[in-house]
Formats: C-alpha cells, structure tokens, sequence
C-alpha cells in the first residue's frame, strides 16, 4: 500500500521558460499552487531575480537547458528557493547534470497530481532546513 500525497498549504510557483504543452500539463498536476508563468526565459542573472522578486515565489520551475538553468539556479541562490528542472524526456544524463548543478529535483511528464505534491513537499522541506 503506498503512502498517502502530503497536503499541502498553497504554495507560491514559478514556471521559467518551459515550453507550452509542458507548462500547461505541469500547471494541471500542479493545479491550485502556480503563482506565475514565465514563458520566456530570463536573459540574465539580473533579469531573473527581478522576476523571482515579482513573483514571490516558494518553488521554481525551469528546463534542463543548460544556459537557462545556469541562470534561473544563481538567481535562485539569492533568494535561497529551490529549483526543480523539467524535461519532456528522462535522461540520465540530464537528470544527473541538473542535480550536480543545484537543482532539488528533476521532473517529466507524464506529470501526477502524486508526484508533483511529493516534489513540492519534498523542496519546501529542503527550504525548511537551509
């Protein structure tokens, strides 16, 4: 028998730069807890921290792209908010490139209401204990 999804007070999301069909089944698993999305990714480290003011998000969202996640993880170090990097594709590969370089957790559809709840519990405790 598995466990039971936490439940979860509303939580405060950011979706960077994530191609549509991605974001919009993302925001669907996510239902309730997106605060804002993002379609275009940010240019710079300077650019993204004014978003991630704006959005005063708890949780960032973001691909595997390397050039977008070098920029979304240094801006969210200034904020100490975790990032979970999304693909359309499990690759290892990817997967263990977006961990070593900061990310919480890595993420691909198809996205479950289960998952993403878990995800979201699991990088609010990681917040919880920096």
């Amino acid at each position: 028998m598995s466990a039971p999804a936490p439940t979860l007070a509303p939580v405060r999301l950011l979706l960077f730069g994530l191609d549509a069909p991605l974001a919009t089944e993302l925001e669907t698993a996510l239902s309730g807890h997106v605060a804002m999305i993002n379609p275009d990714p940010p240019d710079d480290v300077a650019q993204c921290r004014c978003l991630l003011e704006e959005a005063r998000a708890n949780l960032l969202f973001c691909p595997a792209r390397a050039e977008i996640l070098r920029v979304v993880l240094e801006a969210a170090r200034s904020f100490h908010l975790p990032v979970v990097v999304v693909s359309p594709y499990p690759e290892v590969d990817e997967w263990l490139n977006a961990i070593e370089a900061g990310a919480v957790d890595y993420a691909t559809p198809p996205f479950e209401r289960k998952q993403m709840q878990w995800i979201l519990a699991s990088s609010l405790r990681t917040i919880e204990a920096a």
